[in-house]
């Protein structure tokens, strides 16, 4: 069974929440500047309903919801909710129960509510920890009473009373835009996690802090400005954003955070300005086509373990255009090239791209490059990726190339292709058609493995091929049972069942 690489983001998302829970003494301990003392006694929701309304015009019932459920602090003064097991749209959080003041939502109350779209917050409460409304992914409005003092509604989306925290954005709006206020300075931690509509969201430069996760999870957001205002960007703040494209950090931050990047598989560059003086471990880790261009001619002593998987990066990037690779990189009409010696290699794709043209050479800064190979895992899992099409002059397609791009339906292999490798087009579920130029002459067990869907492969030389279990015979062209490759449909069970992956192809 293949493996699919959101299992790395969902198991790291897990250990997070885990440790944040593991350390937290009291539900508030994540909150910016209060902490609470709360007994583990849970105390549930007393039953009396008489003055509970569903209304959510209507004024906050005495009550609140029946779901709650509520923890009496340790020194007996005050309630928290710790979470929520109703289904209800609209959810009252009181001002007390019990004759006691209501003045906490803890960590995670809410966490997930998918029924919710309302949420109403009385008077007394004067502490909302972070993740408290995360993943709520239907709640449009948040509203707060008109009496609290430490909290403010705006566009149903939470503040504090003096409007310079963003703390939770209603999750469930269908805006593709966002422009955050002009005077917020904190943009929290969670703020944004896990919101799926929004595919723009504007940073003023009012901003000067990023909290941890604040855009975590923003699966369609493309495009993001830091402004010079910004001085720290915190731990996984734009950790698997998977359609972001464009991120451009102005001269003015100091430290990005630890993960900070995290898994953003459609990045193919980002500039790193000199006032950074501090980047975090594994910030770009998972960053697939990532090019790093740093002004700094040389890593600054606290940037440790931010490259943990060795991208290319360009130092002095001002100056100069090639990376400690040796290479150039370069993205041309979508497709990213390594290029060296007057020689282009289709390198590591974001993962987003959705169609592939692959001329023969390319022009870079006067300079022509001429395009001879297809890297391995170079559109491994880009599973929008529809269509590809291969000009000649390209020689050898190598290992796991196409491997997994579930919506590829057809490739045609030109003829100046020699070499097929192993996997090269492995696990393209929905790969029906392929054509096979009449220059290669080596195909690797593997290298259309579990494509399930194939229906016709075409040999444009159907002279002399060969099959052989043996890697030496392969190897060596010697020894092998040759094969009859005139019928399409014929061919396409041979890769899919006669001969599948234990045998080698190739053509004397």
């Amino acid at each position: 069974m293949k493996q699919k690489t959101k299992l790395l983001s969902v198991l790291l998302t897990l250990t997070m929440g885990i440790a944040a829970l593991g350390t937290m003494a009291g539900c508030g301990l994540f909150d910016d500047n209060k902490n609470s003392s709360s007994s583990s006694n849970t105390t549930p929701y007393n039953g009396n309903s008489s003055n509970a309304n569903t209304d959510q015009d209507d004024p906050i019932p005495p009550t609140g919801t029946q779901e709650l459920k509520y923890t009496l602090s340790d020194d007996k003064t005050y309630y928290s909710v710790t979470g929520y097991t109703g289904t209800p749209t609209t959810v009252y959080i009181p001002d007390t129960y019990e004759d006691l003041p209501v003045k906490e939502i803890c960590y995670d109350a809410f966490y997930h509510c998918s029924s919710l779209t309302s949420v109403t917050i009385g008077n007394n409460v004067t502490i909302i920890s972070d993740y408290a409304f995360s993943d709520c992914f239907n709640l449009t409005n948040i509203t707060i009473d008109e009496n609290n003092t430490e909290y403010k509604s705006i566009d149903g989306n939470l503040y504090s009373a003096n409007e310079k925290k963003l703390i939770q954005y209603a999750l469930g709006k269908t805006a593709t835009k966002f422009t955050i206020p002009n005077g917020v300075i904190f943009i929290g931690n969670y703020a944004f996690r896990v919101c799926d509509s929004l595919e723009e969201i504007v940073i003023p430069d009012s901003v000067t802090s990023i909290g941890d996760s604040a855009f975590s999870n923003c699966l369609n957001l493309s495009e993001i400005v830091i402004p010079d205002s910004v001085i720290s960007i915190g731990d996984y703040a734009f950790c698997d954003c998977d359609n972001l494209t464009s991120v451009t950090i102005e001269n003015g931050v100091a430290s990005i955070g630890d993960n900070a990047f995290y898994n953003c598989t459609s990045l193919t560059e980002i500039v790193i300005p000199n006032s950074v003086t501090s980047i975090g471990e594994h910030a770009f880790y998972g960053c697939r086509s990532l090019t790093i261009y740093c002004e700094a001619t040389s890593k600054p002593s606290n940037w440790y373990h931010y490259n943990s998987q060795n991208y290319p990066v360009v130092w002095d990037c001002n100056n100069n255009d090639v990376a400690d690779d040796n290479y150039i990189y370069t993205v041309k009409d979508g497709v990213r090239y390594a290029l060296k010696d007057g020689v282009a290699t289709v390198e590591r794709q974001p993962k987003n791209i959705n169609r592939a043209n692959i001329p023969s050479s390319i022009i870079y800064k006067s300079i022509q490059y001429n395009i001879l190979s297809i890297r391995d895992y170079a559109f491994s899992y880009c599973s929008s990726l529809t269509s590809v099409a291969i000009d000649n002059g390209i020689t050898s397609i190598s290992d796991s190339a196409f491997y997994d791009c579930d919506s590829l339906t057809e490739i045609v292999i030109p003829d100046s292709v020699i070499t097929i490798g192993g996997s090269a087009f492995g696990y393209c579920d929905n790969l029906t058609s392929v054509t096979i130029g009449n220059s290669v002459t080596s195909i690797d067990n593997t290298a259309f493995e579990e494509c399930s869907s194939l229906a016709s492969v075409k040999f444009e030389d159907t002279s002399t091929w060969y099959v052989t279990d043996s890697y030496t015979n392969w190897n060596n062209k010697t020894g092998g049972t040759q094969v009859s490759v005139t019928d399409n449909d014929t061919n396409a069970m041979y890769f899919t069942d006669i001969y599948d992956y234990d045998y080698y192809w190739y053509k004397l």
